[in-house]
């Protein structure tokens, strides 16, 4: 084996050890975010439960269904992420227009939803606004993250 041979060999290694590393840091700015998002909702369900013991009700189901399609979207969008960045975007928008269409058949299916139409709506511009926001966070970081990878190169 000649000089070249093992350094060629070392700078492999090191590539894949530097986009496991790469990997690692991803996976945990995703965990955290999801636990953002997780505790941003346990406030919004502590302000419904006060909503409702003052007489102003909101429906929890509707509240959980709202959760549960950002959440899924969000986990999603998240994970495709880890394995293609370029798509995260993507994928936000796809998750965002199935979002609306589902909103059509949640009308149809809770008559509540039709008698204070504002202030579910309230409740899922808030986790629309909390999802955009993470997701705008995750992508900027990781073109900043790519823009430094780039010029750290051999």
């Amino acid at each position: 084996m000649s000089f070249w041979d093992v350094l060629l060999f070392f700078c492999g290694y090191y590539h894949k050890l530097a986009y496991i590393c790469q990997m690692k840091s991803e996976l945990r700015l995703s965990i955290k975010l999801t636990i953002i998002f997780l505790l941003f909702s346990a406030l919004a369900f502590g302000i419904n439960a006060v909503l409702n013991h003052y007489g102003y009700f909101i429906l929890y189901r509707l509240h959980f269904v709202f959760f549960f399609l950002h959440f899924v979207s969000l986990l999603t969008v998240f994970g495709i992420g880890l394995v293609q960045k370029n798509m995260m975007g993507y994928i936000y928008m796809l998750f965002l227009i199935l979002k609306m269409i589902t909103i059509i058949f949640v009308i149809y299916q809770f008559p509540e939803f039709e008698k204070d139409i504002l202030k579910y709506f309230i409740v899922y511009w808030y986790y629309l606004m909390l999802e955009t926001i993470l997701v705008v966070f995750k992508i900027n970081k990781e073109e900043k993250n790519h823009k430094i990878n780039t010029h750290n190169t051999l």
